[in-house]
Order: structure tokens, then sequence, then C-alpha cells
């Protein structure tokens, strides 16, 4: 029939077509939210973990061995040192002096933070809970011990000089002689070979330029630079000098100093840091079957 109207009777042909329609299926359809038990959620690759626990100011100094028994530990140093003189004629009595060591007494502290973990936590997690959870552990007392020497160095910085604009390379310049005059000479003369600075002013040494515009410490390290400093690296040198950044000092922060031995000074610097390092101590709580 609607062959023949197609050929025969177009208006009927008209009817015919208008009475063929095409429907979608109302049977309910597929999709991934209709199938969640056969969707695995993929791990990948280990734990993220951006917290990066550096010391540079321990490092820099490196940390001594810290004697294990007492409470506090003495560190001897001298406080007045022998006197020498012209002999005024032969046989006269030389330079009298003295020679007194005085006792630093250091006492100890205990820096240390504890978690409680399921036995559960630590059998199904994978990857595995525990090795990162140390991993956090070492990071987090880095960085906190780290703050603790922050503090200390600029706490024992005793001399404060006036800077002028840390933008012109000539006040750094003017800044690190007039530092460097103070230290040879009150410190029976020690040099310094370290420039310790809080991110701020790190980011000014790396911004300094010459009065063509073209940087003054390019990482590049070409033969007439007076240093090289580059944002993907914490150390570099500037103006013959060590540069150490660490973010745990407060923003104001330009310390000059020495922070190794000398030729002059083979004992060491004026600041130290001790460390006995505990590691990791796990205890079992089988009343809940968790460790501590």
């Amino acid at each position: 029939q609607y062959l023949s109207a197609y050929v025969n009777n177009p208006i009927k042909f008209a009817e015919y077509r208008e009475g063929i329609k095409a429907a979608a299926p109302s049977a309910p359809f597929i999709d991934t939210e209709s199938n969640p038990g056969i969707l695995p959620e993929i791990i990948v690759q280990n734990i993220y973990n951006n917290f990066v626990g550096m010391r540079p100011v321990v490092d820099a100094f490196g940390a001594r061995p810290m004697p294990t028994g007492g409470q506090i530990f003495i560190r001897p140093a001298v406080s007045q040192n022998v006197s020498m003189a012209v002999q005024s004629a032969q046989n006269a009595t030389l330079q009298a002096g003295t020679y007194q060591i005085d006792k630093l007494s250091v006492t100890k502290e205990t820096y240390g933070g504890y978690v409680q973990i399921s036995e559960q936590d630590i059998m199904f997690t994978t990857p595995e809970i525990l090795g990162s959870l140390l991993d956090d552990m070492g990071r987090i007392y880095a960085n906190t011990t780290d703050n603790v020497a922050a503090d200390a160095l600029v706490a024992g910085a005793t001399v404060t000089n006036s800077f002028g604009d840390t933008s012109l390379p000539e006040d750094w310049v003017a800044w690190i002689g007039e530092a460097s005059q103070v230290i040879l000479s009150a410190s029976n003369g020690n040099l310094p070979n370290a420039l310790f600075v809080s991110p701020k002013y790190w980011g000014k040494l790396i911004g300094l330029e010459d009065t063509t515009g073209r940087p003054l410490f390019p990482n590049l390290g070409p033969m007439n630079a007076f240093g090289t400093l580059t944002p993907s690296f914490g150390q570099g040198s500037a103006f013959g000098l060590n540069v150490v950044v660490d973010r745990n000092f407060t923003a104001e922060t330009v310390i000059l100093g020495c922070a190794g031995t000398s030729a002059g000074n083979p004992t060491g610097a004026g600041f130290e840091a001790f460390e006995l390092p505990q590691g990791a101590i796990s205890v079992d709580v089988p009343s809940t079957l968790s460790r501590t």
C-alpha cells in the first residue's frame, strides 16, 4: 500500500508518511554512573608531599655530635688570651700574661612529636602509610630544629649596622665592607665567609642589576661576575660570600658571619649546633591494636 500510494496517489502517500514515526526507546540507558561496581579507582605513584624539610642554617655550620650522658654539657672557650711584648732589655722580665678558659654550659632540649596509627591502617593501605608517615615526621623535625638554630643565630648577632637601599649594589657593598671591618676588629681577627638572608633579601640579591640593566649575579657564572645566584637553588655566592637563605628567618634578616673554619681560625666558627639524632621510636599498644 505504501509503494502503491507512492506511485499512484500522492495525497494518500503523504498520509502514510505522517503516520510513520521513529521514536527513541523508552528503556533506561547505561552509563558509568549505573556501573560503579566495575569502575576501579586507581592510585598512581607514591604519596606526594610538598613540604621540604631543609636545614640551611644547620647545614651551613654542621651539626656536631652531642654527648649522650648528662642533662648539661660543657663547651670550653678561651675568654682571655696570653700577652706578648718586646723585651725591654736583655735579661729583663718578659711580658706577663694569663690564659683563661671559661666553660659554656649547654642545656639539652628534646624535640619530637608522635602520632597513633591503627594496625589496620598500616596493613591495608597501598601505598603503605607507615613509610610516608616517618618521612613526613623527619621533614617536620628538620624544619623545627632549623627554626631553633635560625632564631639562635639571629640572637647571637651582637652588632647591628644600618642598611641603605637594598636595591642598589653599592649599598650592599658598603654594608658588607663596614660589617667585615667590625667582624675583623671585634672578633680577634676572624673573617666573614657567609651571608645569611631571609627569602625577602635573597630575592633582592637575585634582582640586583648593574647600571646597564644586566644581572649582577647571573646563574651562567661569567668570569667577571661578583657571584652567582639562581631561584632554583637555595645557595650560591655573592660579593665573595656564600649565600645561605632560610625561610625560618624573619623577613628583615641579613647576617654576615663565619660558617666554618678558616686559615686564621682552624677551630671553627663562633656559632655551633649540637645534635643527638634519636630517630623513630615505635611502641605497640595491644589493647587498641595500634602503634604510637
